[in-house]
């Protein structure tokens, strides 16, 4: 039977005494009136199809477009039999379930009328006003970790790559000092030049290079320059996360360079010329080509950082998990910081050789301390980690083969400790005697190296499988959002169809039966809807369009219901039935309740349910359904007949105990109190202290002071609110060790140490000045900005620098005048004077910084050229002016390229002779090396100056490593 046929036995029926269309024929009609017709005449009920270029044309209309382009993307696999609306199961668009797709459209089938809930998801749809999030972009499939190489780049991806390097060069980042010097050592002469061949040299010159390329690389990520980043709210913890990560990749590859270079230990001639030719090439290849990917990638991020605060932010990453965090939450947080703390760790490890000495040293305890966090950790992470991240049968076996490996690792580790603990003076020999290592000053150093390269590796596993989890979630929650979005969209199409059938049939009773009785009122089992040809709802969603020959039926394969032929015998209309009463069909909304109602009573049953008064939470419940409000308890969600929803707040039991000791007659405390206490309690937490941080909080409620840690903010039974501040780490652990019985330090000996912390920071020795606050920290002593305070209520200021800014600037100007004349002893006992007073001196920035927070500009030195000398004798007049008009603009060029001479010639020799000379004796150079610099630099005294001058610090730097 075509559809045709079916349309017109439907409209000879729907004349009938059974029909419920109770509109008139003057126009169309609501959504409530077409559906409530629908569920009187079985005719309406029938399949429906709706065209892929329906479907389409409102997808156009969405618009967000992110979600715009997955429903697309959707709708393809829909009609290609990948996806299905099965989705829908539990969710408010469940009835939508039935629909299916075939090649050209969506089918709703005629069984599907079956359902009670049909209609009221139709009226919900076409009715819909709830405004719709994006959702978010698609996953970045640049954030990856770097590959290994094993062969050269191509030459123009090398110098497309530097290029773009040199362009960050002159910005106001920190970070293009480094790259500044990155750039230098791919062009410079030298076993790691990339443009050109590189330049033979010995082994020690090579470990130099090598040195110099190790310090670039840690200085990238060092606590000023990437970890400025640390507490950002404009970076992203996924990104952070990735680069810390790259930086331990190019550390296992540093490490492999220099287990090649002790190798070429007492080669001689061709075979050390060889051997360095080799080694030199899998240093470019293996760890200074993806050095320069890394760089780039990281300065394209910093450049680019957005000024408003980013989801997922380093910020909110580095907070500890409330007491409402999930496990993934949790197992995020310890991913991040074991990570973190595994930087610390081998770059201390691996980029240190000082720590490692004949007898056990304090650098060595303190690598062993980082050692036993690092287990901390891992334990945790590992015990939850298979619980949040689904594995597969040969990930896990992956997984658990790593683990053993690492945990005999951490065993080793705790033995080597434990001698070198009991015996310090001969405890490496006796390692080296059983055979667990085989240098005595590198006993420890044999040890971690090899399992900080497992370590790396079982982090590249835990990052891929957590970044895997993640891609197909959120693929997974993009495709349901896209295929609710397209089942709302395909649910207002068959509203359109309907109200254009309804609309047909209405005219065809006119034409039968002029007079009509009057139009009763609108049912009330149905929401109203929107008036057709409304404008877009707020969603996304276009609204349907007007009936007539232009709406929705026009572009489906269904016709409209056609009206009977002319000479067909129809019955006699018999007189409709009366509406049906109110009463007889009460109307299933939320019976005037207010949200406020709805939220006291579903509060009420989440307590209830907490104390496990099951038939209280029933009896709640079930007055709820009265009010036509239904619960979705695995969602956290109520729901209301009329369209209203709001979320189910789960029971803060802290509120609970805090409201029971307020009824109780509990004394109030202080704001300094509570704000004490909550202090501690967070600084418990911190150091994972949770049975102190119970006892705080239990102390708290049974003052009637309950914490909202999602909120993070404390509540008090009277009304008084303050927020959670944020922990003072130092304040934490020094507390963990005063509550361990550590022994207090007298006055004088906590302002001798803050004195070499301050000492030590100045002269950028943040290695030692963390030692030292440890070391009060250790004694129940910690540090805020510029106080010391310890357990028993003493405290005092932190010393500062006693120097004006004026006694700054003459000894910054007597050590550059040192500098300049190569007096580097000079210099350098007036940088350690600077020291000894807590300001610290940055060369490459040209910065001076106080303790006290005070800073400022080291004037740079400036030559002054004395006045233009008589060249008569050299040669005339004309000949000078002739030069100096056709002295051309300084060459962009380095200052390495352009020392070889290749600048074209400004002066006649023997007047740059003249210039040499007074040059030479300003700088103290020799006169070879003067005339070269003012032939280099267009005979510019200024610039010739201070290029010696940078060449001399550099040629100490090399003497000094």
């Amino acid at each position: 039977m075509s559809r045709s046929t079916r349309a017109n036995r439907r409209g000879t029926r729907s004349g009938g005494a059974d029909s419920g269309v109770a509109a008139g024929a003057g126009g169309p009609a609501d959504t409530a009136t077409v559906l409530e017709a629908v569920r009187a005449n079985p005719d309406l009920r029938t399949a429906h199809v709706i065209v892929r270029d329906l479907i389409l044309k409102g997808i156009e209309g969405v618009a967000l477009p992110n979600l715009r382009r997955q429903m697309t993307q959707t709708l393809d696999d829909m009609l290609a039999g990948k996806l299905g609306f099965k989705a829908l199961q539990g969710t408010a668009l469940e009835p939508l379930g039935v629909l299916s797709a075939d090649s050209d459209g969506i089918v709703l089938p005629e069984g599907a009328w079956q359902q009670e809930r049909l209609l009221g998801c139709l009226a919900e749809v076409a009715s819909n006003n709830e405004p719709s999030r994006d959702i978010p972009p698609p996953v970045d499939v640049s954030d990856a970790l770097l590959a290994e190489m094993t062969d050269a780049m191509d030459p123009a991806l090398l110098r497309q790559t530097l290029e773009a390097l040199h362009g960050y060069i002159e910005s106001s980042s920190p970070m293009s000092a480094v790259v500044r010097v990155l750039v230098q050592l791919a062009q410079m002469e030298g076993p790691l030049r990339l443009l050109g061949p590189p330049t033979p040299c010995d082994l020690q010159t090579f470990a130099q290079h090598l040195a110099a390329l190790a310090n670039q690389l840690n200085t990238l990520h060092d606590p000023k320059m990437l970890g400025e980043h640390l507490q950002s709210r404009h970076f992203k913890r996924a990104k952070y996360e990735l680069f810390a990560l790259q930086h331990m990749q190019l550390l296992v590859w540093l490490q492999r360079v220099q287990q090649g270079l002790n190798q070429g230990v007492g080669k001689q001639g061709p075979e050390l010329t060889s051997f360095v030719n080799s080694i030199g090439h899998a240093a470019r290849v293996l760890l200074f080509q993806p050095l320069l990917l890394h760089t780039l990638q990281i300065m394209q991020t910093v450049t680019n950082l957005p000024s408003e605060e980013v989801p997922g932010s380093m910020q909110q990453a580095m907070l500890y998990p409330s007491e409402s965090a999930t496990d993934e939450d949790r197992v995020e947080w310890l991913q991040l910081n074991l990570l973190l703390q595994f930087q610390s760790v081998y770059r201390d490890a691996l980029c240190n050789p000082s720590l490692y000495q004949p007898t056990y040293s304090s650098g060595e305890a303190n690598l062993f301390s980082g050692f036993l966090r690092l287990e901390d950790i891992y334990t945790h992470l590992i015990g939850r980690f298979p619980a949040c991240c689904p594995l597969s049968d040969q990930e896990q076996a992956v997984l658990t083969q790593m683990c053993t490996k690492l945990n005999r690792y951490f065993n080793d580790g705790k033995q080597i400790k434990q001698v070198l603990e009991s015996q310090p003076q001969h405890g490496k020999q006796l390692l080296v005697n059983g055979q667990l290592a085989s240098s005595v000053q590198y006993a420890v150093r044999d040890w971690i190296l090899p399992f900080m390269m497992a370590f790396t590796d079982l982090l590249k596993v835990l990052w891929t499988l957590w970044a895997q989890l993640k891609r197909k979630q959120q693929q997974s929650e993009a495709q349901l959002k896209a295929v609710e979005h397209i089942a709302r969209l395909v649910g207002a199409c068959i509203v359109g169809q309907l109200a254009e059938e309804e609309a047909a049939l209405r005219a065809h009773q006119a034409a039968i039966r002029p007079a009509e009785p009057k139009e009763p009122p609108p049912p009330a089992s149905l929401p109203p809807a929107p008036p057709r040809g409304a404008a877009a709802a707020p969603n996304g969603l276009p609204a349907p369009a007007e009936s007539g020959s232009g709406g929705w039926a026009s572009v489906v394969r269904r016709p409209p219901v056609e009206p009977p032929a002319g000479g067909a015998a129809l019955p006699a209309p018999k007189p409709a039935p009366p509406p049906p009463s109110a009463a007889a069909k009460p109307r299933s909304v939320s019976g005037g309740a207010t949200d406020e109602a709805v939220r006291e009573l579903v509060c009420k049953r989440e307590s209830a349910r907490f104390a496990r008064d099951f038939d209280a939470a029933d009896k709640l419940r079930e007055q709820l359904s009265r009010w036509g409000i239904t619960l979705d308890d695995q969602n956290k969600l109520w729901r209301a007949a009329d369209g209203r929803s709001g979320p189910i707040t789960a029971v803060n039991i802290s509120e609970l105990h805090a409201q029971k000791a307020a009824k109780s007659g509990a004394a109030h405390l202080p704001d300094e109190e509570i704000d004490r206490l909550v202090k501690e309690r967070e600084q418990a937490r911190f150091t994972s202290d949770y049975k102190t941080a119970d006892r705080l909080r239990d102390q708290l409620e049974k003052h009637g002071v309950h914490l909202d840690t999602k909120e993070n903010k404390w509540q008090a039974a009277d009304g008084r609110s303050g927020p959670i501040g944020p922990v003072n780490i130092s304040a934490a652990h020094a507390q963990k060790a005063a509550r361990a019985g550590a022994p207090k330090l007298p006055v004088e000996e906590i302002e001798k140490i803050l004195v070499q912390r301050e000492q030590a920071r100045a002269r950028r020795d943040y290695k030692t000045a963390d030692v030292l606050r440890e070391q009060l920290e250790k004694h129940g002593v910690y540090l805020d900005a510029n106080k010391w305070h310890s357990p028993d209520g003493r405290s005092g200021a932190i010393v500062m620098s006693s120097f004006s800014d004026e006694d700054v600037g003459k000894i910054l100007a007597s050590r550059q005048a040192a500098r300049l004349r190569h007096d580097y002893k000079t210099a350098d006992r007036l940088r350690d004077q600077l020291n000894e007073q807590c300001v610290s001196v940055d060369d490459k920035k040209n910065r001076w910084d106080a303790s006290d927070g005070r800073s400022g500009n080291i004037e740079p030195f400036t030559c002054v050229p004395p006045p233009v000398p008589d060249l008569s004798a050299f040669a005339e007049k004309e000949e000078i002016e002739s030069a100096a008009e056709a002295r051309p603009a300084p060459s962009p060029r380095s200052d390495a390229a352009a020392a070889k001479g290749e600048s074209k010639r400004i002066l006649p020799e023997k007047a740059r002779r003249e210039l040499a000379k007074r040059l030479r004796e300003a700088t103290g150079a020799s006169a070879r090396l003067c005339e070269k610099a003012l032939q280099a630099h267009a005979d510019d005294m200024d610039r010739a100056a201070e290029w010696l001058l940078s060449q001399a610090d550099n040629k100490a730097e090399t003497n000094g490593n």
